[in-house]
């Protein structure tokens, strides 16, 4: 039964561009993505600005208010779980986007979100010490997931964007065996306002219901 839906898998990835079951649900404020394809699980966990400032305080915190204007950008920051029942699966965040239309935006790594704060540090010590949070949170860039190896990481988009808009986020995942696809999951961008979350009479969260 294993082989046999290991070899189902290998066909829907062979498939190239894979949308699966998607369900968003609410903890509170905080939107919740599940998406499931094939033997895959993927849960994105997106954190209010309330839940970043909890995890990585709110001076020197590098996943909110980014300062810079040309054009304005905002932080989209998922805590994410990718499981599989019988496949391992090869990933890499520099693969990874989000589509909003037309436009790509490649997710943060290491390397570029450190870059994009660069001409904005005050000074040495907060460079060290926001360079040091950004390391933490990113790494692996690459990992692999199998059944007794799930993923936990962060996905960060730095994006520009300010009105409520339809979103794909976009990972590539290949097989040891060469096969690959990219999964899509879908989501709706909440309209921001200069770099905090809007606050609208009925859902007080960033994204619409």
């Amino acid at each position: 039964m294993h082989r046999l839906k290991k070899v189902l898998i290998l066909l829907v990835l062979a498939s190239m561009f894979l949308t699966g079951c998607t369900t968003t649900n609410y903890q509170g404020e905080v939107m919740v993505i599940e998406e499931q394809v094939s033997d895959i699980h993927f849960k994105l966990t997106l954190l209010d600005r309330p839940s970043l400032i909890s995890q990585y305080s709110k001076e020197d915190n590098p996943f909110i208010d980014f300062p810079g204007k040309l054009p304005p950008r905002y932080f989209f920051v998922f805590e994410t779980e990718i499981s599989t029942e019988v496949s391992t699966v090869d990933f890499s965040q520099k693969n990874i986007t989000m589509q909003i239309e037309s436009d790509m935006y490649k997710c943060s790594n290491t390397f570029t979100l450190k870059k994009a704060w660069e001409p904005y540090y005050e000074n040495d010590s907060q460079e060290l010490h926001m360079g040091r949070t950004i390391n933490r949170t990113l790494k692996p860039a690459d990992f692999t997931v199998s059944p007794d190896k799930p993923y936990k990481g962060t996905l960060v988009f730095l994006v520009p964007i300010k009105e409520a808009q339809e979103a794909t986020i976009m990972i590539p995942a290949r097989t040891p065996e060469g096969d690959e696809g990219i999964i899509e999951i879908p989501f709706t961008l909440k309209k921001m306002v200069d770099g905090k979350e809007e606050v609208p009479s009925e859902n007080t969260g960033i994204f619409a219901q």
